[in-house]
């Protein structure tokens, strides 16, 4: 994806062993400048401060530029691709099934559970500027239905925990990624999370069949995924 991303904004990709990471930057003056023009406008969190931190800076080496800065993108978030963006960063799709068990101390068998959610997790106060994601926060949620917590493990730093997992919540979503895909390979987790959606929405999750499909697809998402296709990029356009 990084390679993808340089390609089309002539920015140097960087690969760290040490962190297991890699990173896209963008050092000379016309390649940072395209991309302020690409982002400037459609900013919707606390790093919009960041941005106009460097147009300052901008502005103040080179008069001629005169660059404006744009105000906070307010407009519903279903209706651009900058939630896509976000997910790419912060947001996971899950699988959930668990098989029935008996505890020998109660006595009793535990339900089996089978179902799907998708869950984003957010910093309360951002640290460099200081601004609260609580606004940005309500507005996913209610956009898409979910519901907000705190999250304690991340003591001493609580955030914010978005959740969705009604069919209701969930259909939305698709509608949403369906429609602005996501470049990240999260796309893989999304279209397995997708086929269990399917799966669940034609009542297969009742049959042992599509318990077994479920199982299987669980077994390969997220940090359990060992295979990576990035064929969805070759829709990814500048």
């Amino acid at each position: 994806m990084a390679i993808k991303l340089e390609t089309i904004l002539n920015g140097k990709v960087r690969i760290s062993s040490k962190t297991n990471s890699c990173t896209l930057n963008f050092e000379n003056k016309k390649n940072v400048l395209k991309v302020i023009n690409l982002i400037n406008g459609k900013i919707r969190s606390p790093k919009y401060y960041a941005l106009n931190k460097i147009i300052n800076v901008l502005n103040n080496k080179d008069s001629n530029l005169n660059l404006n800065i744009l105000p906070l993108d307010k407009s519903a978030i279903n209706i651009n691709s900058w939630f896509t963006g976000f997910t790419d960063g912060d947001g996971s799709f899950r699988i959930r099934y668990t098989e029935p068990s008996y505890n020998i101390e109660t006595n009793k068998i535990s339900k089996h559970r089978l179902g799907l959610d998708y869950r984003l997790e957010q910093r309360i106060i951002d640290p460099k500027s200081k601004e609260s994601y609580e606004s940005l926060i309500k507005t996913i949620s209610e956009s898409f239905q979910g519901r907000i917590y705190i999250t304690k493990h991340y003591k001493p730093v609580p955030q914010y925990l978005v959740h969705f997992y009604s069919l209701v919540q969930i259909e939305l979503l698709v509608n949403y990624f369906n429609k602005f895909p996501i470049i990240s390979s999260k796309q893989l987790d999304y279209l397995d999370w997708l086929k269990c959606y399917k799966i669940m929405l034609n009542k297969e999750h009742l049959t042992i069949e599509g318990k077994a499909k479920i199982k299987l697809l669980k077994a390969s998402i997220n940090n359990k995924r060992t295979e990576f296709n990035w064929d969805h990029l070759n829709n990814f356009y500048n």
